[in-house]
């Protein structure tokens, strides 16, 4: 049989796989295995050389594994017997190379850096093998302390400070490793290593807090607490020390204040996150039961907290039982109305707003909020006399202006009545100015893009609903009013895929403009059943409409003429 036929390979596999290492290396000629044609028959020549005493000491060996070395790109399993077969023949300086090589790639490995000591000892080269030795320590430490096991983690880190050259981060590790052993004055020593211009020294003042939260120093976290705050203001450290020291002082609010801004800028943080909770719900508690005397602005910032929490009743009555002669009473139920506004319970907040109401018909805000909801309840034209007031009483408030506006809208795009000159001019100039105070949002775009279509006005209509796309707000509206643009310049395959767009993207609640204008393009190009279809839609949404009625007349003659043809 020749070498290279899957019957001998079938053998070969065979033989490594019952490891007859001798067997193994008789098949394979060597020359042959140099040669490097099956690459599959030298790995094998090179395994069964290893497993043989008076193969792997040779330098017929070292040749062929470098020479395999080249195809595969410094294997590590091929360097490492590189490295124990120059040992063995003691070419030390080659076997350090060879070691090198590995550690370049594997830097953490203590088994690497032991060897290296070995052949640097063997070698001669004191220098090498001190560094190898202090190295060795500190990986095979630093190991160990991922381990858990603190007591011989410590024991090497402990041998690398000998070395004026060892790792920097040695002592911290030490440190950490006697934090766990309970021994505080040995951790707290040892950290004294590191001064204030150290690379580290905010890493050992955060282990020497942790180490007085442990043994519950309170003079000690807070001196450390401010150090580190000094050095930088939203330390995690220090914020969780602060608050830690004033939940244990008994200083509720103030422990809930840092978890919450903790929280703020590590949003993931599961300690935080469960401390805010515990804590929120424990200051409800005592400001209940009287234990502790609460202001409005504590209730309100608490009360803010337990909604992003979560516990949206408990919130709301925390700040609903806060008088209506309080200063701070319109703050509370501005916090109530805006939460049931974003819960879409309109009804609700404008009760609670109206109920407030002639206490305070000088509050621009107050107003703005009840024209928010009485615009979103449909009723327009008290809506638009609310704002309308509230932007008299301060021009500068721009909310009222804006839910003017958006009833204005409402009311010319539903159909329920015509806009006044100066309710038009009024309209078109707030959502230009709007436009310009929020460059990125497309929605000011798209409502000047819908009063020129209004309009009739189909020129000045496209740029704005390029804008509006370019800003992302690609909704129905702008799908519809691309699709109305097209079919009056002629593109009617244009318009018909706007108008699917339109009745996709407004899925949730069928847009019947949509369905009304696709269909009646259906009609025109005979498309009568996809014209059905939409007809369908339009009857169970607007029934008794008499634009559907004649739709379904138009359908009707059209398909009766077409069977007369």
């Amino acid at each position: 049989m020749t070498k290279t036929s899957d019957e001998w390979m079938q053998q070969l596999r065979s033989l490594v796989e019952q490891k007859r290492w001798v067997a193994v290396n008789d098949q394979i000629a060597y020359q042959y295995a140099l040669a490097g044609e099956n690459p599959e028959a030298t790995h094998y020549k090179i395994i069964a050389m290893v497993h043989i005493d008076e193969q792997r000491a040779s330098r017929a060996f070292i040749d062929l594994v470098s020479a395999r070395l080249e195809y595969v790109n410094n294997d590590a399993s091929y360097l490492n017997m590189l490295a124990d077969a120059c040992m063995e023949l003691e070419q030390f300086s080659d076997a350090i190379g060879y070691l090198n090589q590995l550690i370049h790639t594997y830097p953490e490995n203590a088994y690497l850096h032991e060897k290296l000591v070995t052949v640097a000892e063997k070698a001669g080269d004191d220098a090498l093998a001190r560094v190898a030795r202090t190295r060795f320590s500190f990986y095979a430490g630093k190991s160990l302390l991922a381990q858990r096991e603190f007591e011989r983690s410590a024991f090497y880190l402990d041998h690398t400070l000998h070395d004026p050259d060892h790792d920097v981060r040695a002592p911290l590790f030490i440190a950490c490793c006697y934090r766990q052993l309970n021994q505080t004055d040995d951790a707290l020593r040892t950290l004294k290593y590191y001064s204030a211009d150290s690379d580290l020294y905010l890493d050992a003042l955060e282990t020497k807090l942790q180490i007085a939260i442990d043994e519950q120093d309170i003079e000690l976290i807070r001196s450390l607490s401010a150090e580190l705050a000094g050095m930088d203001e939203n330390n995690i450290s220090a914020l969780r020390a602060t608050a830690f020291v004033h939940e244990w002082i008994g200083e509720t609010y103030q422990s809930l204040e840092t978890y919450y801004r903790i929280l703020q800028l590590y949003p993931y943080d599961v300690l935080a996150t469960l401390k805010v909770t515990q804590l929120a719900q424990q200051f409800v508690n005592h400001a209940t039961t009287g234990v502790v005397p609460v202001t409005t602005s504590q209730r309100i910032k608490v009360a803010k907290i337990m909604l992003n929490a979560g516990y949206e009743e408990a919130a709301l009555q925390f700040v609903g039982s806060v008088a209506s002669s309080d200063p701070q009473y319109l703050d509370c139920l501005f916090l109530q109305a805006n939460h049931l506004i974003k819960q879409y319970e309109f009804k609700q907040a404008l009760a609670l707003l109206e109920a407030a109401f002639d206490n305070h018909t000088q509050n621009v805000e107050l107003i703005s909020l009840i024209a928010q909801c009485l615009r979103k309840l449909g009723h327009y034209e008290r809506a638009i006399e609310l704002a309308l007031k509230g932007a008299e009483l301060d021009p500068d408030h721009i909310m009222n202006q804006f839910w003017m506006a958006e009833s204005l809208y409402d009311l010319l795009w539903y159909g329920h009545r015509e806009l006044t000159e100066n309710e038009t001019q009024f309209t078109f100039r707030f959502y230009r100015f709007y436009a310009t105070q929020q460059p990125r949002d497309g929605q000011p775009h798209q409502r000047l893009a819908t009063l020129h279509y209004l309009q009739g006005s189909l020129r000045e209509m496209r740029p704005y609903l390029d804008k509006a796309k370019d800003l992302g707000s690609y909704n129905y509206i702008v799908a519809f009013l691309y699709g109305f643009y097209e079919l009056r310049h002629g593109s009617k395959e244009e318009a018909l895929s706007y108008y699917s767009d339109s009745i996709n993207l407004s899925a949730d609640t069928p847009f019947f403009l949509a369905h009304l204008e696709r269909a009646k393009l259906f009609i025109k190009e005979q498309a009568f059943e996809m014209a059905q279809q939409d007809i369908e839609v339009l009857q169970n949404g607007w029934p008794g409409n008499q634009r559907v009625r004649d739709l379904v007349f138009l359908l009707d003659e059209r398909v009766a003429g077409e069977s007369v043809d």
